[in-house]
């Protein structure tokens, strides 16, 4: 079975759940009692995933981070099977507004997560 990093962001309390505490909670996550448990847990949790790629100083690039390029900040959305960089605040795909991050993601570093800090994608 392969393997995948994820973030855990607790909506609850606006921020991402620490290395220790996140194993306790997607356990927690994937041995719910009921249905409704964990529809619960599905409100006050968000798993994010990591893209596979690390930006120009070594940092994990996360979905839904905001990176930098030195002249324009984008988010990183997932579309299709890869994550573009997008720089509206719109979800739907723009092709004039998007880079495939998998062609730039070495030029770019991550400032901060777009779920902690969503004024940072403001223009």
């Amino acid at each position: 079975m392969q393997s995948f990093k994820v973030r855990v962001f607790d909506r609850y309390i606006n921020k991402f759940i620490e290395h220790g505490q996140k194993d306790k909670t997607i356990k927690k996550c994937f041995n719910f009692m009921s249905r409704k448990e964990m529809e619960l847990l599905q409100d006050q949790f968000l798993f994010v995933p990591y893209t596979g790629v690390n930006d120009k100083n070594g940092n994990e690039i996360y979905d839904g981070d905001v990176v930098w390029d030195g002249k324009n900040k984008y988010i990183v959305r997932r579309y299709l099977s890869g994550y573009i960089l997008d720089k509206t605040k719109k979800v739907a795909y723009q092709p004039n507004n998007t880079i495939w991050l998998s062609d730039y993601y070495y030029c770019v570093e991550v400032i901060e997560s777009s779920y902690t800090n969503p004024e940072l994608l403001e223009v």
